[in-house]
């Protein structure tokens, strides 16, 4: 063989394209040429590196870290990779694995007669340190915890408890309309992962000292109420975080699940620990991973407000149950893991596309780097599947479960494709005024918000806030004021139920809701009483009437 048709020189070959790929911010396929040169020189630390930054480029963090800490793994010396290593983990939230990176990228470089080039590396790589440093020391796992804001006297009024008292009437009368069976479903879920979490032990063992004991389900029983509902979400016990960090350690050991690996090295190693070990290593591995990862972004979501980070762990989530899913279709679920149950996968996609949504409202306008068309797209997709299963679910079985994975996914789709069309009314009305195409738009959104109320039950909060959106586009738009009044009667119809259930819940985490729930009612009362007095009269009713800011 010359030296022309080696596997160095083809590597070679490729890396330099990739390089001119990534020099024009064509970072997908830089990777792919980057992965490609990687198979013919698997041990090249450059190679990873390079994949590493592409994977920056394309805000895939994950993907990044594996990639870089396989290159300080085939060069310990090599300060670039350290360097990209700490971005990825800065950008994964966890600042004090970063401070570790950054200084071991400090450390490679030259102690003197440093180079231009190395003298700018290092003054870089310090100001990051300190960055990172201050970040660690802020980024304290100190979540507002739900439960302390609870009187003792109010804590029967929590969704949870409210709704466990509520569930043997609605079996009594057959009532599954209700989201009572949701929340108390998912508490169900939490309250068992919360059990067995506390059964957790340390122990000694000889020879090797000390373990752990405890029970293998919790992640899944989390990970099982979160994506039934995560308002489910609470923290009671002080030493909360601690005792999961243990309980997520011991599984993840006990397991051997991928701990620091992005979806794309996984895609790489599952197939051959599967030949080499079969599907009852596997199996465990890829659920406890992917669960793993939707509670981390849940963590990071409801703890640290890092939204980004949390759709990067969806993401992950999401791309690696689709692989398996089409990888291995023919593998039955209770040999490849419930993880690839559609059920489980559609509940995730939902997940990803709130947790988008929400990234979009921190970076709106249309220099975003979220799309608007893409949550569209997804939402679409969502209802078109969803509405597929449902034909084939008989809904007889667990109310909660049915309306965890068939209802509420299909109502959160519609929800966001009403958010798609009321916010790119939004960015055309800047563009042009109030036009006849943005009323259209925001005619399309109301007709989107209140289709959800069709798969939400009338008792959540869910169904009242978005019967609100859909009367907030009416009243943008320019709508009769009976139609405005109609929407508002029918919000005011609903608020006591909902406020049964869900009524401590919004006081204590939604007060914006509540200020402009409070507002309809008082535009209510208002319009109600103009009418009793004779200010508005019967003629009147069919006049259009605009919010403030939106007349023609």
């Amino acid at each position: 063989m010359s030296d022309k048709d080696s596997p160095q020189s083809a590597s070679e070959h490729l890396k330099l394209e990739g390089n001119e790929l990534y020099k024009k911010n064509a970072f997908s396929q830089a990777y792919k040429k980057y992965s490609e040169a990687i198979q013919h020189d698997d041990k090249n630390a450059v190679l990873y590196c390079n994949r590493a930054a592409c994977s920056l480029g394309l805000n895939r963090f994950m993907d990044a870290s594996t990639d870089a800490r396989k290159a300080t793994e085939l060069n310990p010396g090599y300060a670039k990779a350290w360097g990209r290593l700490a971005k990825a983990q800065m950008m994964l939230n966890s600042p004090a694995r970063a401070v570790d990176s950054w200084k071991r990228a400090i450390a490679t470089l030259p102690i003197e007669n440093l180079t231009p080039m190395e003298e700018k590396l290092r003054t870089q790589y310090k100001d990051e340190l300190g960055t990172a440093q201050a970040k660690a020391t802020e980024n304290t796992d100190n979540p507002e915890v739900l439960r302390a804001n609870v009187a003792a006297t109010e804590q029967d009024q929590l969704p949870w408890n409210v709704a466990s008292k509520l569930i043997s009437d609605l079996t009594r009368t057959n009532t599954a309309g209700s989201s009572a069976w949701i929340i108390n479903y998912a508490y169900t879920n939490w309250t068992n992962a919360i059990t067995g979490m506390k059964q957790g032990k340390e122990v000694y063992v000889e020879p090797q000292g000390k373990s752990y004991m405890g029970d293998l389900r919790v992640i899944e029983g989390f990970s099982n109420a979160m994506t039934a509902d995560s308002r489910v979400f609470h923290i009671s016990e002080s030493d909360f975080m601690e005792m999961y960090n243990k309980q997520m350690v011991f599984e993840m050991c006990y397991r051997k699940a991928w701990d620091r690996s992005g979806a794309r090295d996984i895609m790489v190693e599952a197939p051959k620990r599967l030949e080499a070990e079969g599907w009852s290593s596997v199996r465990p591995a890829l659920s406890l991973t992917v669960r793993a990862w939707i509670m981390r972004g849940f963590f990071e979501d409801v703890l640290h407000k890092s939204v980004d980070v949390a759709l990067e762990y969806f993401t992950s989530a999401l791309e690696l149950l689709q692989w398996g899913s089409q990888r291995w279709k023919d593998v039955p679920y209770d040999v490849k893991g419930n993880v690839f149950q559609p059920t489980f996968i559609r509940a995730v996609k939902s997940i990803r596309l709130n947790s988008y949504m929400k990234a979009y409202m921190l970076d709106p306008g249309n220099n975003t780097k979220y799309s608007l068309k893409i949550l569209l797209d997804g939402a679409n997709e969502l209802i078109a599947e969803t509405n597929i299963m449902r034909g084939q679910q008989d809904s007889q079985g667990d109310a909660g479960f049915y309306l965890a994975f068939y209802c509420y996914p299909l109502g959160k789709a519609h929800a966001l494709r009403g958010f798609y069309y009321q916010h790119t009314g939004f960015l055309l009305r800047e563009a042009t005024g109030m036009t006849t195409e943005v009323r259209l738009l925001y005619t399309l959104g109301a007709e989107a918000y209140r289709r959800t109320t069709q798969y939400i039950p009338d008792d959540d909060e869910y169904h009242v806030w978005f019967l609100h959106c859909a009367f907030h586009l009416q009243f943008e738009a320019g709508a009769p004021i009976k139609d405005l009044l109609e929407s508002l009667d029918q919000i005011h119809a609903k608020m006591p139920g909902m406020k049964k259930i869900w009524g401590i819940y919004m006081r204590m985490n939604m007060d914006q809701r509540n200020r402009e729930l409070q507002a309809d009612m008082k535009l209510r009362d208002d319009l109600h009483e103009a009418i009793a007095s004779g200010q508005i009269r019967q003629h009147d009713l069919g006049k259009v009437m605009y919010k403030p800011g939106s007349e023609p």
